[in-house]
This record gives C-alpha cells, structure tokens and sequence, in this order.
C-alpha cells in the first residue's frame, strides 16, 4: 500500500521507494506501513473466514506472524529492485506481490492447522484469502498514491 508521510513516499506491500535520511523516521515510516497493511488484511481475511470458529485473538495472531515473516523480505528485495531495475519498477511490484501472495497462502495454511477447528477453510479459500486481502492492501496505497500525479 501506499502512505504519504512529509516529503517522502512510502510504499508498503511491498516497497518504501524513497529513503528518509533520519533512520528513525524511515522505521517509524516502515512501523506504521507494517500496521496499516495488516490491519487490511485482517479485516479481509477475518470477513472471508466467519464459518471457521477462530478466535479474533487467534486469527490476529496468525496475520501478525505471517506478516512478519513476508513484509521484511518484500521491503528490501523491492527496494533493491527500484535501486537498480528502476525502469521497469511496476512490473517487478507485481511480480513481488504475486510472490508475497503464494508465500502466504502456504504460511497460512500452516498457520491455520494449528487452530483446531472442526471446519477449517480449504486450500483454495486460503488461497483466494491471502490473495484478496493483498490485492486490497495493494489498491487501497494505490489510490493514496495517485494523488501525487495530479499535486507534485
């Protein structure tokens, strides 16, 4: 997604394109993307998932731990990318995404082994989870992104 923060543009899921020259900014920067994404996902993933008797604590635990996992990877191949394949920046993003969608839907399936429930979504509801909730995530910063096309 992507987040205006002052002067520089953060993209979250899956790039921060420009730096901030205080660390510190740039990991509040990088904090705050981390939450917003996953909050996205919860909501998606949690809507997708009401017939499986999951705890929210339970479900929010799962999202948190596999974002961890997939957000850190995702920030620093994409912003290797946009460094030094910076021509073709939008194709990589997707290919990214794509990779951060199948990487999760196998993390999930695994996460959601472990809740003992007697309905557990299948595999393809997994998948169609993880995919929806990123291409939400996806489309939500593209729309704060837009905006700079038109002011800057």
């Amino acid at each position: 997604m992507y987040l205006f923060l002052q002067s520089s543009i953060a993209i979250a899921n899956p790039v921060v394109m420009t730096p901030a020259e205080d660390p510190i900014y740039m990991l509040l920067i990088l904090i705050l993307i981390f939450f917003i994404g996953v909050t996205i996902e919860y909501f998606v993933i949690h809507r997708f998932l009401l017939n499986v008797l999951v705890s929210k604590r339970a479900l929010s635990k799962s999202i948190l731990k596999v974002n961890i996992v997939t957000f850190p990877l995702t920030q620093v191949f994409a912003y290797f990318i946009a460094l030094y394949f910076g021509f073709l920046f939008w194709l990589y993003v997707i290919f990214i995404e794509i990779i951060v969608i199948l990487i999760e839907w196998g993390l999930y399936q695994m996460e959601f082994k472990t809740f003992n429930s007697q309905n557990l979504p299948l595999s393809e509801k997994i998948f169609l989870c993880s995919a929806i909730a990123n291409i939400c995530s996806f489309i939500f910063g593209l729309f704060i992104f837009i905006p700079q096309f038109f002011f800057i």
